[in-house]
């Protein structure tokens, strides 16, 4: 592996802890906004739930469902934003927008 492909490597896996640690902090939060504060599970559970689902846990139902439901919510937008941007790039390309701001008038 050179150099350009290490350095390629080290951003993407930056990116991918940087995703986790802010996909943990809104299913945490969503916790928080809905359960006491005796009933908040630790985080290192709810992550150990996220990563493995089948996994048995010792989360309740109410706790795995409203993590799952969080992060389940987060792709939609996530997916949403790409499905977007992609939407974007090519009408940019075919000519029919020149700005973000002319295709987000398409949709007004």
């Amino acid at each position: 592996m050179n150099r350009l492909e290490k350095d390629l490597k080290l951003l993407l896996d930056s990116l991918a802890d940087r995703c986790i640690d802010e996909t943990m902090r809104s299913v945490m939060e969503a916790m928080k906004q809905s359960m006491d504060d005796e009933e908040i599970p630790p985080a290192e559970t709810v992550r150990s739930f996220i990563q493995h689902p089948g996994q048995p846990t010792e989360l309740t139902a109410f706790q795995q469902a409203l993590a799952m439901d969080n992060l389940l919510e987060q792709a939609e937008v996530n997916f949403r934003t790409l499905c977007d941007l992609l939407r974007y790039h090519y009408w940019k390309q075919a000519g029919a927008v020149s700005s973000v701001e002319e295709f987000i008038e398409l949709f007004r």
